[in-house]
């Protein structure tokens, strides 16, 4: 089933809304529309249109006078950040071509209010040059997406097991590795 928010769907909410004993108007000044009210018993509720208004009646019958205190675990801002993170991705997934160097096993992100964090593990000692190609691949983030204010790039040698590696908030990029022991 697709069901898509539209002034199509505003009689079927406004049936709920009266089938649930609230009497429905509408308020505004000269004509023009303002907002609806659904009001049952002390309950007054209003709302910038049915369909908010029978979600707003469903929080206040569900919650009552502590619909406020409920903890939510912030899923607004962690379902908006979730979006955000894709986007970011696949902005750094399509900065990083041709920016990976042989010597990289792996790429960890990590993302927080505008800041953007690279960890790149690498086979072998880093050097100048490395930090230059990252830096220029996370210079290319930041001009195609203006939010991302601030960087941190991190480059170590490292000859643990990918999957022993910290990816902080995800992996951006992994090398396929045998599981073979390494000689030295």
């Amino acid at each position: 089933m697709n069901l898509m928010e539209a002034a199509n769907t505003w009689n079927t909410a406004l049936s709920i809304i009266k089938n649930k004993g609230y009497k429905v108007a509408t308020v505004g000044e000269n004509g023009e529309l303002m907002f609806w009210r659904g009001v049952k018993g002390h309950k007054n509720i209003a709302a910038s249109d049915p369909l908010s208004l029978l979600g707003l009646i469903t929080i206040a019958e569900e919650y009552g006078e502590d619909w406020n205190r409920i903890n939510t675990g912030e899923l607004y801002d962690k379902i908006i950040e979730a979006d955000i993170i894709k986007d970011i991705k696949l902005n750094m997934y399509h900065s990083l071509i041709g920016h990976i160097d042989k010597g990289v096993r792996a790429i960890a992100y990590a993302y927080y209010k505008n800041k953007i964090e690279l960890y790149v593990y690498q086979d072998r000692e880093p050097n100048e040059s490395d930090y230059e190609i990252i830096d220029r691949a996370v210079t290319e983030m930041m001009s195609n997406d203006p939010t991302i204010k601030e960087q941190k790039i991190e480059i170590t040698e490292t000859h643990e097991p990918i999957n022993k590696l910290h990816c902080y908030d995800g992996w951006i990029f992994c090398r396929y590795e045998h599981n073979k022991p390494r000689t030295v």
